[in-house]
């Protein structure tokens, strides 16, 4: 493999194993992006080597001017609202998908929005209601 050239999917995981330089063209938008794309190089237990090619940004430019105020920052923690519906939809999805579950257990677990979502859920075609074994 001589090269890649990806976009910031990069970082969700793919491991291509023998990646020995990254080069990350603009700052991702955050510290733990960042290293998360810089570690996909090295996997194969050899060193690496990760290129930072600053854009116009301000924030591109602060990090030039600035090195160890990028090297040395803590990576972000991450905020999610647990309630979000988007959220909500698809961890209610994946318990559907994991084991059956009642409408009423749905919304103890997930709260009154789980009603509506199931309902789309229902209409959409992922999930479907079932009886209970002997009921």
């Amino acid at each position: 493999l001589l090269g890649v050239v990806s976009t910031s999917a990069l970082e969700l995981g793919v491991d291509i194993g023998s990646l020995d330089v990254t080069i990350h063209v603009g700052f991702p938008g955050s510290i733990a992006s960042l290293w998360q794309q810089a570690g996909r190089g090295g996997r194969s237990g050899r060193a690496s080597t990760s290129i930072f090619v600053a854009l116009q940004s301000p924030l591109d430019q602060y990090f030039c001017n600035n090195p160890a105020s990028l090297l040395r920052a803590e990576v972000e923690q991450p905020v999610v609202d647990p309630w979000n519906p988007l959220f909500l939809r698809g961890h209610l999805l994946s318990a559907c998908v994991e084991e059956p579950m009642a409408q009423d257990a749905a919304i103890s677990l997930f709260g009154t929005a789980a009603e509506e979502i199931l309902a789309e859920l229902k209409h959409t075609g992922l999930i479907s209601e079932t009886r209970p074994k002997g009921g």
